[in-house]
């Protein structure tokens, strides 16, 4: 037996969470179906069955369809429904052209949830290749510093303290990005003006131990050819710019097992300035260069993860540059980055914690009474040992606890450096506390979580992991009177 009409239509529109009516050019209904009633509800216009947030929209999308417009969606919610459910109205002008308007309704909270779930994986799967992308560039940091390190006194060479300035300065950035990408952040590029052929010498001596130590301790030689001629200027990040070189160069080490002849170059050609790097490996075939910038896609085996061109890809697209390469088996590889070249005169002011463009850092000549409140001894003896040789007279506690007895018993403190994560209560805590008895000291506040602490009572937030120089510039800028 067959089912009548208007049974059918309203079966299909059960199932497929749908409604359909046919308004005046100003809304007013002049037919609806039973789907539209159930997800809209009764009344003589379609204005009136939305939520009030949301008619003026639907009523300039009428008014664009009489003015000629074929069609418009809008999504809306019923009135009196909660935020959660979300329609949406497909209007259309409806033929023969009468001014009528045909209007479908259509249940997309489903959607809407399903959307958002895929969202929130799309974004743990990010998270998760940031995190490996970091874990990445950490190691051939902690490559370097280990080797360093590990060294006997006699045998470090004199560019080894900078070299452990530079890794530790591009291991902030790192986990800066983390951070960012917490906070739902763009990770945002600190841009300064930067000569290319300064970025590869610096590449060149983050990765020495790979290509010069351990390649004597394994019996093999790595000639290195190094044109470092200047060739114009770029605006970018030098911490990441240096982690895309040096990802460039320690994959050209790895396809030479046997040795060979690593080339560095920068020139300029027409509006770019063009960073090279190349080898005389292993090679890659034409199938393999079309995926090597790939997330996880690797030639090493288990000894990769697949990150490292995924990486220099990301960077490079970053700074508004081109990435290619020309390889083929058994004749090496040649990579080249190709960034926008500027104008030396286009400066960019240094930001908290990066270098300045002349290479120093604010110091405070006058000497302060500070008491430094941190957990982690081996973080507080270094900022007081810094503090102390800039003059300063230094406390150091590593509570909350601790530091309220100092602050109540001891001669008053011209400034507080205060963890946010300390035992028992926490540095936020503290912060309130003292503020609440009348301290009027400037406090800066330490975090490695990237949080928003406005409003918290601290003069000023710095973010960890921090040099020296960023540290400086801190207690330069808290003046006795700040709070």
């Amino acid at each position: 037996m067959t089912a009548p009409r208007s049974d059918l239509l309203d079966a299909l529109e059960r199932s497929l969470a749908l409604g359909a009516a046919r308004t005046a050019p100003d809304g007013a209904l002049l037919e609806r179906s039973a789907g539209f009633e159930r997800l809209l509800g009764g009344g003589p216009s379609l204005l009136e069955l939305v939520a009030d947030e949301q008619r003026e929209a639907l009523r300039r999308a009428l008014h664009a369809l009489a003015a000629g417009e074929p069609e418009r969606v809008v999504t809306v919610r019923a009135a009196g429904a909660p935020r959660e459910r979300v329609l949406e109205l497909r209007l259309r002008r409806a033929e023969p052209a009468d001014g009528t308007v045909d209007v479908v309704v259509r249940d997309r909270s489903e959607l809407e949830r399903i959307e958002r779930h895929l969202m929130h994986f799309e974004r743990l799967r990010a998270l998760g290749e940031l995190a490996l992308g970091c874990a990445h560039e950490l190691n051939n940091l902690l490559g370097v510093i280990g080797q360093l390190a590990s060294g006997d006194a006699g045998s470090s060479e004199p560019g080894d303290r900078a070299l452990l300035q530079r890794c530790a300065e591009d291991a902030r950035r790192l986990v800066q990005r983390l951070q960012a990408f917490a906070r739902n952040e763009e990770p945002g590029l600190e841009a300064t003006t930067l000569e290319p052929h300064e970025v590869l010498a610096d590449a060149l001596e983050l990765t020495r131990v790979r290509w010069q130590r351990e390649a004597a301790a394994a019996g093999i030689t790595i000639e290195v050819e190094a044109d470092l001629r200047p060739s114009g200027s770029v605006l970018g990040s030098a911490s990441e710019l240096r982690q895309a070189v040096a990802n460039l160069i320690v994959n050209a080490l790895d396809a030479m097992p046997g040795g060979g002849r690593l080339r560095v170059a920068s020139r300029r050609e027409g509006d770019e300035v063009v960073l090279e790097v190349g080898d005389t490996g292993v090679g890659m075939s034409a199938e393999i260069q079309q995926r090597i910038f790939e997330p996880f896609f690797s030639t090493k085996g288990a000894g990769g993860l697949g990150l490292g061109l995924s990486l220099v890809s990301e960077i490079v697209a970053r700074h508004g540059g081109r990435l290619g390469a020309v390889s083929s088996p058994g004749s090496g590889s040649r990579f080249e980055i190709g960034l926008p070249a500027v104008d030396r005169e286009r400066g960019v002011p240094a930001r908290d914690g990066a270098p300045r463009p002349d290479g120093a850092a604010a110091t405070d000549t006058q000497p302060r009474r500070i008491l430094v409140v941190e957990d982690n001894a081996m973080l507080r003896r270094l900022m007081a040992r810094h503090l102390r040789d800039d003059g300063h007279e230094v406390l150091e506690c590593e509570s909350a606890e601790e530091a309220e007895k100092l602050v109540e018993s001891a001669a008053a403190f011209d400034l507080l450096i205060v963890d946010v994560s300390l035992p028992g209560r926490s540095g936020l805590d503290l912060v309130r506390g003292l503020r609440e008895r009348g301290l009027r000291a400037p406090i800066l506040l330490i975090t490695a979580w990237g949080l928003d602490l406005s409003g918290v009572g601290a003069s000023r937030v710095l973010t960890k992991p921090f040099g020296v120089d960023a540290l400086r510039r801190a207690v330069a800028e808290l003046r006795p009177d700040a709070s």
